[in-house]
């Protein structure tokens, strides 16, 4: 018998003897290559989502009715005075920017607003690093990570939270400002990006579906 042919025939023999495990190690192989190709895909979509917009977070003084309408109203407030000029700012660093220097602006009119509801609390606010899990808003859906975060805390800051992302504006309100807004989001996200946070009506159906599997994924590293 020739070499080849032994040699062949020897792999043949081995191929019989162990194919459950080769097929066992063949899946494992296809589905270690799915989850690092999901891995590196939400990686690269997170990261340009986390890096283009800049979030917006009201902290209550407490969970009290009273303490939750003041956290609204400061919102609305905080909103109202900035809003106009924040729509003005071309990416996420020149909002950043336009925020840190209005840091006292936007202290100033969350005190009043406190004053006006016969309350004295201390207010904070900081623009920082934030951990947010996925979270929506109307038909947007953001994924879990570390965002920038225009951050105002009422009093001992430990009531239920309000959060919006403050840039692109979608706090705003009005049709057409919402229209711009979504247009401004586009416009800031890579079109991939944009595809998975804005939600079709089909997508509503299966909310946080996607980006549960991103936090899982970021769980695992």
């Amino acid at each position: 018998m020739k070499r080849e042919e032994y040699i062949m025939k020897n792999i043949i023999n081995i191929l019989k003897k162990n194919k459950t495990d080769i097929l066992i190690s063949f899946i494992l192989a296809f589905v270690i290559a799915l989850i690092l190709a999901a891995n590196s895909y939400a990686q690269r979509v997170t990261e340009n989502i986390t890096q283009s917009v800049v979030r917006f977070h009201v902290l209550a003084n407490s969970d009290s009715e009273h303490d939750q309408s003041i956290k609204l109203k400061i919102r609305d407030s905080v909103l109202e005075a900035i809003g106009e000029r924040i729509v003005l700012c071309s990416d996420r660093e020149s909002a950043e920017e336009f925020l840190f220097e209005n840091k006292e602006l936007i202290k100033d009119v969350a005190e009043k607003t406190v004053k006006e509801n016969g309350e004295s609390y201390n207010v904070s606010v900081e623009l920082s690093d934030e951990y947010y899990p996925v979270r929506y808003y109307e038909n947007t859906e953001f994924p879990p990570g570390l965002y920038k975060s225009l951050r105002v805390i009422i009093g001992n800051g430990e009531g239920h939270n309000w959060w919006c992302v403050m840039y692109p504006p979608l706090c705003l309100n009005g049709e057409a400002v919402e229209q711009k807004n979504s247009e401004m989001l586009k416009n800031t996200l890579s079109d991939e990006s944009y595809e998975i946070v804005v939600l079709s009506e089909e997508n509503n159906k299966i909310p946080e579906f996607k980006f549960k599997v991103v936090e899982l994924l970021s769980d695992l590293k």
